[in-house]
């Protein structure tokens, strides 16, 4: 089988040994790679041909990967294999100008049946990874802002620079707020069944086609510090420290009672989104301001913990998971009649969210009130 090549470039102001280090070393990929879960390294020593790392991604099993070439500040390969696929990967930096030009390459071959979604995976694959090297250099000229340092692994750091754990120095006015589309029941087929039913009568009884469906989640980068902030069923997360600022029933207030019938309000530190690699036309990047950013972050804890699923608040719209995303965006001051749900989607929710900020911006505003377009979301 021909393998699924994947590749992707950037330029990047720092110096080709900055960036070798940096990109070289698998340790640092949970930094910029959102669907990386947790790397180990197996062997001791610096970076070399031999060393070994055992990985987990969100989704998939854990994978081993040994680096074959180390040719220091050129280029470095990877390979690993898994019960899902074999992988190959690496990169090379070639010096600019200004700084540095980072092309990296993965190759991927998948077993048994997923043979038959190599076309899909390569789709998928491309953007996600044009964005991981778009968040290198962003951390990388960050760092370079921050304290004119000449190495990532041991930094000089001046003026208002910082040094995360990671060793990397960062620029304390960095941020990002990040939205993610991803279709409605993504990874569980139960879900993803029963949006389908609801979507197939509410268009019959709406009179039009019915649409995917879509819910939302943001990821927030403030300093050195990136936070996931989603709204999701109590159950659905086995990790104890997931960042709860607040609970809500499902269907009705009584049954909030019992745990199947909770939802939680999430600002998770470092967290995750479960599906984020089935996510479309994702991430955008709605702002690059920090106070935006910790306006946003400050904002999780005041959200109205109304019923999901019902319309308690009279806004003509159900209360839902894309309620709380809409409304932090809207009470946050971003401007959202731009924002909609991917082409041939729509985002229940969506329309609450804002009617419910419009009030609480504006008091005299009717309930009508919105920043965005019915028929889109």
């Amino acid at each position: 089988m021909t393998p699924v090549v994947v590749e992707a470039k950037v330029d990047i102001r720092r110096s080709p040994e900055d960036v070798f280090d940096y990109c070289s070393d698998p340790s640092h990929e949970p930094e910029w790679n959102p669907t990386m879960q947790r790397i180990v390294k197996l062997t001791d020593g610096p970076v070399r041909v031999g060393t070994r790392y055992t990985t987990k991604f969100v989704k998939g099993p854990a994978m081993i990967m040994e680096c074959v070439r180390y040719e220091r500040p050129a280029s470095w390969s990877m390979r690993g294999d898994s019960r899902a696929l074999k992988a190959g990967g690496g990169g090379r930096v070639v010096p600019t100008s200004d700084g540095a030009h980072l092309v990296m390459r993965m190759e991927l071959e998948p077993h048994g049946l997923l043979k038959l979604a190599a076309p899909l995976l390569r789709r998928r694959m491309a953007p996600m990874f044009q964005r991981d090297l778009d968040n290198i250099k962003t951390r990388l000229e960050a760092a370079e802002r921050a304290g004119d340092i000449s190495s990532t692994a041991r930094p000089v750091v001046t003026g208002r620079a910082s040094v995360d754990p990671s060793g990397i120095a960062y620029d304390k006015n960095l941020a990002a707020v990040d939205l993610y589309w991803l279709p409605l029941g993504a990874g569980g087929r139960s879900v993803r069944l029963n949006g389908r039913v609801f979507e197939f009568f509410s268009a019959r009884f709406q009179r039009r086609d019915p649409c995917d469906l879509y819910h939302s989640a943001l990821e927030v980068q403030l300093g050195p510090s990136r936070y996931v902030i989603e709204m999701a069923p109590v159950w659905n997360e086995r990790i104890k420290d997931r960042g709860v600022v607040a609970e809500g029933a499902v269907g009705h207030r009584q049954a909030g009672r019992f745990r199947l019938f909770r939802y939680e309000i999430r600002r998770w530190r470092d967290g995750r989104i479960p599906d984020i690699g089935e996510a479309v036309d994702s991430p955008r990047r709605l702002t690059s301001d920090p106070a935006c950013a910790r306006r946003i972050l400050d904002l999780v804890s005041q959200v109205p913990t109304a019923v999901w699923g019902r319309d308690d608040l009279r806004t003509g719209d159900m209360w839902n998971s894309n309620s709380l995303i809409s409304w932090l965006i809207a009470r946050s001051g971003i401007e959202t009649t731009s924002i909609h749900p991917p082409t041939g989607g729509r985002a229940p929710g969506w329309q609450a969210g804002l009617v419910l900020a419009a009030r609480q911006i504006n008091p005299s505003a009717t309930e009508t009130h919105t920043n965005a377009h019915p028929a889109h979301v």
